[in-house]
């Protein structure tokens, strides 16, 4: 999430654009523990995750490989 955590509205936008490429809701993850370093506090969303099986993870993975790819500058095949 890096510099976003703290806009909430931000936040429900990468979990709204996690949701539309994998076709489930995302759960959010919290900090255990607070890392002053990172500036961040226990309990403080710092990401999102989703948990893809079958036909899902195996279309993900599909359109990963086939587009991720092809948008990395310099990418010889």
């Amino acid at each position: 999430m890096g510099k976003i955590k703290e806009d909430k509205k931000k936040v429900d936008s990468v979990i709204a654009d996690v949701a539309k490429i994998t076709g489930q809701a995302p759960v959010k993850t919290m900090a255990r523990k607070s890392i002053s370093g990172f500036k961040v506090r226990e309990n403080q969303i710092v990401g999102v995750m989703v948990t893809l099986r079958g036909f899902r993870m195996y279309s993900f993975l599909d359109k990963l490989v086939k587009c991720g790819p092809a948008r990395v500058r310099d990418f010889q095949e």
